[in-house]
């Protein structure tokens, strides 16, 4: 929320200390990324994010992006809230949907469309929460959970009318950790 902070320190006569001065730009509310890979195969990916900031009582950051290809999708939310209260902490929750599409096969108007071979899907989210330990250290708890979703053929002669074989894995993790 703040870009950079300048300070400047002044001899006060009167007091016979120094008066601390800070030169403090904020950050820009709003900003967008664009971006991706472009390449003569076909994993070409565009990218586009997004992150709104709030900075008043409490701070809060509201970051969203995403990639769009003919091999890999993705899309991410995610949200970080800091409240200033005598032991300060923050709440940070986050989901992110990826999926490649392997082989996915071209297509005019008058031929059979050939499924893709292999298809992964993963989503997952989590939330995190941190608070400082002394002034270089910092405590952070939450938890993850997902699921991941394989979609696939066994042999690589099958068709459009041929069922996807189907593998799921689903976790859930806490952690607590000191950095």
């Amino acid at each position: 929320k703040i870009r950079h902070i300048f300070p400047t320190a002044k001899y006060n006569k009167e007091s016979g200390y120094y008066d601390l001065f800070l030169d403090v730009k904020r950050e820009k509310d709003l900003f967008f990324d664009f971006g991706g890979n472009f390449a003569s195969r076909p994993i070409n990916t565009a990218y586009i994010g997004a992150q709104y900031n709030y900075l008043g009582s409490i701070a809060a950051s509201i970051m969203a992006n995403a990639y769009y290809g003919k091999y890999y999708g993705s899309a991410q939310l995610r949200a970080r809230i800091d409240f200033p209260i005598v032991l300060p902490f923050y709440l940070e929750p986050e989901f992110t949907m990826n999926r490649w599409d392997y082989f996915r096969s071209k297509a005019t108007f008058f031929e059979d469309v050939k499924p893709s071979y292999l298809v992964q899907n993963e989503r997952f989210g989590g939330v995190s929460s941190g608070f400082p330990a002394g002034n270089k250290g910092r405590f952070i708890s939450g938890f993850n959970f997902g699921k991941q979703n394989d979609e696939y053929y066994q042999t690589k002669t099958f068709s459009s009318l041929d069922t996807t074989d189907r593998t799921e894995f689903s976790f859930f993790s806490p952690y607590l950790m000191y950095e």
